[in-house]
C-alpha cells in the first residue's frame, strides 16, 4: 500500500480574536488544528480584509493542548483595541 503525503504551505484560521494576557496579546488556535502547527512560521493577520504581516513567529504551546501566536509588543495599543472591541480576524500561517 502506498502512503500519501501532502505539504502544506498555507493554513487559513479564520474567525479568531485577539486575547490578551498580562502586558501580552496572542492569536490562541483552536485545537483542531494542532496536527498541521509547524514550530516557526510566516504569520499574517487579515483584520477587516486588510492583510497585516506578523513576520517569522514561533507557535508557542501555552497549555497542554493549545498553541498561540504572541503578537509583536510595540504594536499593543492596536491589539487592545482589537481585544476590547471583540474583533474577529484571520490567521494565515504560511510554511518554509
Amino acid at each position: 500500500m502506498m502512503e500519501l503525503r501532502l505539504t502544506i504551505k498555507q493554513l487559513v484560521i479564520p474567525g479568531l480574536r485577539v486575547s490578551g494576557f498580562k502586558d501580552y496579546f496572542m492569536v490562541i488556535i483552536p485545537r483542531a488544528y494542532n496536527n498541521y502547527i509547524i514550530s516557526v512560521c510566516n504569520a499574517y493577520l487579515v483584520i477587516n480584509n486588510e492583510i497585516f504581516p506578523l513576520g517569522t513567529k514561533k507557535v508557542t504551546k501555552i497549555t497542554n493542548k493549545n498553541y498561540a501566536i504572541f503578537l509583536p509588543k510595540p504594536l499593543n495599543d492596536r491589539w487592545k483595541k482589537l481585544y476590547d472591541e471583540k474583533t474577529k480576524v484571520d490567521l494565515v500561517l504560511e510554511f518554509f
